[in-house]
C-alpha cells in the first residue's frame, strides 16, 4: 500500500496544483461551457426559423391556393361556355387574315449563277477499283 510519502517521491507523478489555481481552471471551464450552450440555443433559434422559411415556401409552391384561378369556379357551366366559346370563334373569323403563302425554295435557288466554279474530276486507280467492287 502507498503512503503520502511515496506519492510525493515519485517523480513521474504531477506535483498538486494550489486550490486558486484549480478554482480558477473550473471558473474558466464554467465560462466556456456557458458560452458554447448560449451559441447552441442561438443556433437552435436559427435552424427552427430556416425551418419554418422552408416549410412557408413549400406551402407557397404547392399548397392549394397556387392552384385556385378566378374562372375555376365557371369551368363546369356548359352551356355559357359553349356560347362564348362561338363568340370567340366569330371574332376570330373576322379578325383572320389571309395568310400570305410561303416562298418555297427549289433546288434551282442554290448559289449564284455568277459564282466561280470549278469542276474537279477524280480518277480511281485499277486497284481502287478492285477494292471498291468487294462486297463484304
Amino acid at each position: 500500500m502507498k503512503t503520502a510519502s511515496d506519492i510525493h517521491l515519485n517523480p513521474s507523478s504531477p506535483a498538486p496544483l494550489p486550490a486558486a489555481d484549480l478554482r480558477r481552471i473550473l471558473e474558466e471551464k464554467d465560462r466556456l461551457l456557458a458560452q458554447q450552450q448560449a451559441l447552441n440555443a442561438e443556433l437552435r433559434k436559427h435552424i427552427l426559423l430556416l425551418e419554418e422559411q422552408l416549410r412557408l415556401a413549400r406551402l407557397r409552391k404547392f399548397g392549394a391556393r397556387s392552384e385556385k384561378l378566378p374562372f375555376q369556379g365557371e369551368l363546369f357551366d356548359e352551356a355559357e361556355l359553349e356560347v362564348s366559346l362561338e363568340e370567340v370563334e366569330k371574332e376570330l373569323a373576322e379578325a383572320e387574315e389571309p395568310k400570305k403563302p410561303r416562298k418555297r425554295h427549289t433546288k434551282a435557288d442554290g448559289f449564284d449563277e455568277n459564282l466561280p466554279r470549278i469542276q474537279v474530276h477524280l480518277e480511281l486507280d485499277a486497284e481502287e477499283k478492285a477494292g471498291a467492287r468487294k462486297t463484304f
